[in-house]
């Protein structure tokens, strides 16, 4: 009974360490890169958590279409690693408005505890019904996400069909296939904790981890276009596992690039002209087919 305590008090430290984001602040700003912005708040779908974000108005009068960008974990909307701001600026010149919000327990937006997609998901239908309320946004509403935020992105357009396409880079297939691998190097403790820090997730903040599956969610997307980006050097996501996300949209048009020189989430990074080419492509072809 001691041994067994033990493991649970273990496995729910392991929980608390595992949903705790550290702090950083929102650096930069559009303007940097000579866009037009402003300042948003708006509620998260369900919870009514306050996120912060910038709106950007596009190089246009008239966007062609309303681009959510979906941020991963410990970072916020400017996260350098992705260069974020620089893929907001090559989307607004081609036409685009864009939101970037902080999801929630991130950079300027309340919240208290990461959720690996589960929780964000009411973040990315926050984002839908602001941008549906928003005067001067096209009611055409796609989405492009970031690993955690890839896999939030996946869950809320499959329950809101108002987003007409999804671009997700890096997302992975099954939240528990990644906890069941990387757990146990990030904790420091055997595989035998994983499932019980999983419970005590659920059982502690209501987080169900099992449940964060966007291999079963991603078919409801179709028959709305899916892009799928990864990176061929990624230690997070393994080539097999974005085959299989891939393989789970069952549609004929999904779209899968694999960079095969880039790691987790530096595709953009690694080949801007490329990239940005490739997506707004694809987003050319989303618009006009709707």
């Amino acid at each position: 009974m001691l041994v067994l305590a033990g493991m649970f008090a273990v496995s729910g430290y392991v929980a608390a360490k595992l949903t705790s984001v550290p702090t950083e602040a929102v650096t930069g700003s559009p303007s940097q890169h000579g866009l037009r912005y402003e300042n948003v708040k708006f509620p998260a779908r369900e919870d009514s958590v306050r996120l912060a974000a910038w709106y950007i108005h596009p190089g246009r009068s008239v966007p062609k279409c309303s681009v959510i960008m979906v941020h991963g974990k410990d970072h916020h909307r400017n996260d350098r690693n992705i260069q974020m701001m620089e893929v907001a600026a090559d989307l607004a010149r081609h036409g685009y408005s864009v939101l970037m919000p902080d999801l929630r327990a991130h950079g300027e937006s309340e919240g208290e505890r990461f959720s690996l997609g589960y929780y964000e998901r009411r973040d990315v239908l926050g984002a839908i019904d602001y941008l549906s309320k928003r005067p001067d946004a096209s009611h055409c509403i796609a989405g492009l996400g970031f690993s955690t935020g890839a896999v939030a992105l996946i869950s809320a357009a499959a329950e809101d069909r108002r987003i007409r396409a999804v671009i997700a880079d890096s997302a992975w297939p099954d939240t528990h296939l990644i906890l069941d691998r990387e757990l146990p190097g990030e904790s420091g403790l055997p595989p035998v904790f994983t499932p019980i820090t999983m419970f005590m997730a659920r059982t502690m903040y209501g987080m169900d981890l099992n449940s964060l599956r966007p291999m079963d969610s991603i078919d409801e997307i179709a028959p709305r276009p899916v892009f799928l980006i990864y990176g061929g050097q990624d230690k997070h996501i393994r080539p097999d596992e974005a085959g299989m996300l891939y393989a789970a949209a069952k549609d004929p048009k999904a779209e899968l690039w694999v960079n095969q020189g880039s790691r987790h989430v530096r595709s953009y990074a690694d080949h801007p002209k490329e990239y940005i080419e490739r997506v707004t492509e694809f987003l050319d072809r989303s618009v006009r087919a709707r």
